[in-house]
């Protein structure tokens, strides 16, 4: 997410203080957040996703 702010100095700070309340709220720190990779959920291949979906349908929809 991106301010659309732009060159705002006591925005900014704003914007951080935002932040830093945010993280404090939910127990977190900046640094717990650059030592925690994000986890990614897996992604199913094609070959894995189309049999699900023509399963899923009727025999006239394929």
């Amino acid at each position: 997410m991106t301010s659309q702010r732009h060159g705002t100095e006591p925005a900014r700070n704003t914007d951080l203080d935002a932040a830093r309340l945010l993280l404090d709220r939910m127990g977190l720190t900046p640094q717990d957040l650059l030592n925690t990779p994000a986890s990614k959920p897996l992604l199913p291949t094609f070959a894995d996703y189309i049999p699900v979906v023509s399963a899923a349908v009727t025999h006239g929809t394929r």
